[in-house]
């Protein structure tokens, strides 16, 4: 039960870092500040693109240094979420609970779906239809092929629910 909650945990960790560094992939510090950034493909990163511009136009270098200091932080939560759940499912492992492990990476594939299905509302319609959703369709086959009976009925539906996305995509 211990191992479950812990697991639950760090999951919960994960996911909420995940969002923060999905949407703090921006370029270092030191090349932000000296040049005009070009966007690409990514759409948050557009986003990120627009605004820095924004801020180093109207010589707000404060803001900007807060925005870097704020990504950078980000980033380094992500990342030690990432080492703590990463060393949890390996300890396990290697201990020989691969059923456990394997509970907590497909209860946390729903929790990733919900997550995504949840921001990807929010967003206006002209980035909706940009998006891609490559991820959240392997993710629909997979649980197809295998399905899971998530223990939170809440997060299971809601997972659920994130695959008609999928479905207004394509009747469009």
């Amino acid at each position: 039960m211990k191992t479950a909650f812990t697991f639950a945990l760090l999951g919960l960790a994960l996911g909420i870092g995940f969002l923060a560094a999905r949407w703090s992939q921006a370029e270092p510090a030191t090349r932000v500040s000296g040049q005009k950034l070009t966007a690409n493909d990514d759409i948050a990163f557009e986003g990120y693109v627009s605004l820095v511009n924004y801020l180093r136009d109207t010589k707000q270098t404060n803001a900007l240094k807060q925005l870097n200091d704020f990504l950078s932080d980000s980033r380094a939560l992500q990342h030690a979420a990432n080492v703590s759940v990463t060393v949890s499912i390996l300890k396990g492992l290697r201990k020989g609970r691969t059923n456990q492990a394997l509970q907590f990476l497909e209860w946390h594939l729903d929790m990733e779906i919900a997550q995504f299905g949840s921001e990807y509302s929010t967003l206006p319609a002209s980035i909706q239809k940009q998006m891609d959703l490559r991820a959240l369709q392997r993710a629909r086959d997979y649980r197809a092929q295998f399905p899971f009976l998530n223990p939170d009925p809440n997060l299971a539906e809601d997972a659920s629910n994130s695959f008609t996305i999928l479905d207004e995509k394509n009747s469009k």
